[in-house]
């Protein structure tokens, strides 16, 4: 720098330059508004910091409560002849009532009683929906079970069934390969009903043994006649589906013991064993129940 040109840091520079202050007015109106402004925001945070009348009566209520009752009281000139000194609890327990009660103050226009009268009513309107809702889902529960129950009877009725139809099929191979012309028990083999001389699959009722013939037919009556696979004759079979569930569950036994005593074929497991001491090893049970588990 040459000694021509003249410093703008120097001291000589920054005096010569004019004080503005950023924000501030120099307009005398602008100036009253401001000072009427924050004289307001004074006198608002001052009244701010002002109790009001609600907590003023709550202070004085609260001090006058801490002090002790005097001695000039009359109540207390009783209680002090009935043996009574001050800090000492009222009645014979040692940790009975040492500070007063509390004063309630009324802060809504309800009357002396409507509040707990209310609140009963709430406790009382809550108490009665929860025992509506707990008997709805008892009812919900009880009517789940018994749909449940139902369709399980209906699936167990079906299984069992089935389980007699495939033993019964069983039962007949096995008897027929240990050389038997007839099953031990007349229902133990597949039973058949035939008019014509042809074997059909359809079991019947015993009440249905005579049919009403047809129009063309000469006899009166014709009677059904009931055969085993092999042709020979059998007894009258009854429709299983027509069974209660009792004598299912009995025929269904009857089947699955002889199945496992005379035969060793365990129809649950679909299997034939060579000896007893593998069966009773290698079978679950007798039922379907013990297969599943």
């Amino acid at each position: 720098m040459s000694d021509s040109e003249e410093d703008y840091m120097s001291e000589a520079v920054l005096n010569g330059l004019q004080d503005v202050r950023p924000g501030v007015s120099k307009n005398r109106h602008h100036r009253r508004e401001l000072d009427l402004y924050s004289r307001a925001e004074a006198s608002h945070d001052r009244m701010k910091a002002q109790p009001t009348r609600a907590e003023l009566e709550k202070r004085k209520r609260d001090e006058a409560l801490a002090k002790p009752i005097g001695e000039e009281s009359k109540g207390f000139a009783l209680l002090a002849k009935m043996g009574y000194k001050p800090g000492m609890s009222l009645g014979k327990q040692p940790e009975a009532r040492i500070e007063p009660l509390e004063l309630q103050f009324k802060a809504d226009r309800g009357g002396l009683g409507h509040a707990a009268e209310e609140e009963g009513f709430t406790k009382e309107r809550i108490e009665m929906h929860m025992k509506e809702m707990k008997e709805k889902a008892d009812q919900q529960h009880i009517l789940l079970e018994e749909y449940r129950k139902r369709k399980r009877t209906n699936v167990d009725v079906r299984q069992v069934i089935g389980d007699i139809l495939k033993m019964r099929k069983a039962c007949q191979e096995l008897d027929v390969q240990n050389g038997l012309d007839l099953p031990t028990v007349s229902w133990h083999w597949p039973i058949y009903k035939d008019r014509t001389g042809e074997i059909h699959q359809e079991p019947t009722s015993s009440k249905r043994r005579f049919i009403k013939p047809m129009p063309d037919e000469k006899d009166d009556d014709v009677e059904i006649k009931y055969i085993y696979a092999n042709g020979k004759e059998a007894t009258a079979d009854e429709k299983l589906d027509e069974l209660d569930e009792d004598e299912l569950s009995d025929r269904l036994f009857s089947l699955t013991m002889y199945l496992r005593e005379t035969h060793l074929y365990c129809h649950f497991c679909g299997a034939k064993y060579e000896t007893v001491e593998e069966l009773k090893e290698q079978c679950a049970g007798d039922s379907r129940e013990a297969h599943d588990e």
